[in-house]
């Protein structure tokens, strides 16, 4: 047999765990509520002469999304709509996300947001922006002056 110190707070602190899961099992405890807005992930990628956003809004209609152009800001806002079939459901666990959301993102001044398209397919929303003709860089000559003195 061997001796092993005895730490009374690491008992209690034990003890804490077990009656905190032992709450969480009543009902509520699980479901994690969130009223603020929520962010959604994007990519940007440039291909084409093209400046490409993809934004991941799985579940959720495309008449709920907004997309909007302002001084050079893409915003992209919508509302999920939670599933009340039949009365407010008693969740378990709940992970997927309703409310509304919001996107930001600042544009390059090389694209041209009048031209801008957009599309949705497979929870995937898609924006994208045609670049415009880059300005080419002036070359100035450096000119001497024919100075006879120098």
């Amino acid at each position: 047999m061997v001796l092993q110190w005895w730490y009374p707070m690491r008992e209690l602190r034990r003890m804490e765990g077990v009656v905190d899961r032992a709450w969480r099992g009543f009902g509520s405890g699980y479901r994690e509520t969130q009223t603020e807005g929520w962010g959604i992930p994007l990519d940007v990628v440039e291909k084409e002469g093209h400046i490409v956003i993809q934004a991941s809004v799985p579940g959720i209609s495309p008449g709920d999304i907004n997309v909007t152009v302002e001084d050079g800001l893409l915003a992209l806002t919508g509302h999920t709509h939670q599933e009340t079939e039949g009365g407010q459901p008693s969740y378990l666990i709940q992970e997927r996300r309703s409310g509304t959301f919001s996107r930001s993102l600042r544009l390059p001044d090389t694209v041209d947001a009048e031209k801008a398209t957009s599309s949705y397919a497979n929870g995937t929303l898609t924006v994208s922006f045609p670049k415009l003709e880059g300005k080419r860089p002036q070359k100035i000559t450096v000119e001497v002056p024919n100075d006879k003195a120098a």
